[in-house]
């Protein structure tokens, strides 16, 4: 297969190259994408796929979604007790008491996956995971979830296994806990970016997890029996899960929440 022409887009923040079309052997098609990374080209997948970040700068809000030209869905803070604050440009938000904190949520995505599962899902989050407690082993960091019909959630984790990553999907009836390798270059108290990809066994069970930390992969890649189910209507949270600010932290720090997939 031949690759054709790069091409230069607008990402919201600063230039990337991307690959115009490759050759499939009869055709031209615009498969696949390749976004650059701190550590190298990552592929996408081409006119069925979407990059969508929200860059949270300040602690105003609403943030509007980067790397899209129709997508609508903006990012609010929900401030409880501790209103948020601002440190080298990341949103620092508040744990407040159990049922106060302050946190990220957006307004619904409008999915449109065939049967509400994802060719290829790919969540983020760059920011600082406090060392503190409480609940720094299972900071909330990326939650998308409608409570009856699915779930998509990258958390930290550290029981029973120490500098985990852990995604959480449901698919409305089952859930299934899918927990990386251990490693250190998982580091809470600084700078990291967390990444988990879920890459869908399309006409069998489940699917394909990933976790990366920094753009490195992070531990062996996972099977799963359950596949993750988002409906349309489906919201994104940060700090918190359907409001419910429990497992909120204290000085949690986002630069930026960020979702690649594929329909």
């Amino acid at each position: 297969m031949t690759i054709g022409g790069f091409v230069k887009v607008w990402n919201g923040t600063s230039w990337e190259f991307q690959v115009a079309k490759v050759w499939n052997g009869s055709q031209w098609v615009e498969r696949p994408v390749f976004h650059y990374v701190t550590n190298g080209w990552r592929a996408g997948w081409g006119e069925d796929s979407f990059s969508l970040r929200w860059t949270t700068s300040s602690n105003t809000g609403p943030f509007i979604a980067d790397r899209t030209s129709s997508f609508t869905a903006n990012v609010n803070i929900i401030t409880g007790g501790t209103p948020a604050t601002v440190n080298s440009g990341r949103i620092v938000l508040y744990r407040g008491s159990p049922v106060n904190g302050t946190y990220l949520r957006s307004t619904p995505l409008n999915f449109a996956f065939t049967s509400n599962t994802p060719k290829r899902f790919r969540a983020s989050f760059k920011g600082i995971v406090p060392t503190t407690a409480p609940t720094v082993a299972d900071a909330v960091l990326f939650d998308i979830i409608n409570f009856s019909q699915g779930r998509f959630t990258l958390n930290t984790d550290d029981f029973p296994t120490a500098n985990c990553l852990r995604l959480d999907i449901f698919d409305g009836t089952t859930n299934e806990n899918i927990l990386s390798d251990g490693g250190a270059s998982r580091v809470l108290g600084t700078l990291q970016l967390y990444e988990v990809e879920y890459i869908d066994n399309v006409g069998g069970s489940g699917g394909t997890v990933t976790f990366y930390v920094d753009g490195v992969k992070f531990g062996a890649s996972k099977t799963t029996t359950v596949k993750p189910k988002l409906v349309n209507n489906v919201q994104l949270w940060v700090n918190a899960s359907l409001d419910n600010t429990t497992n909120s932290l204290d000085n949690l720090e986002v630069e930026y929440i960020e979702m690649e997939y594929e329909i």
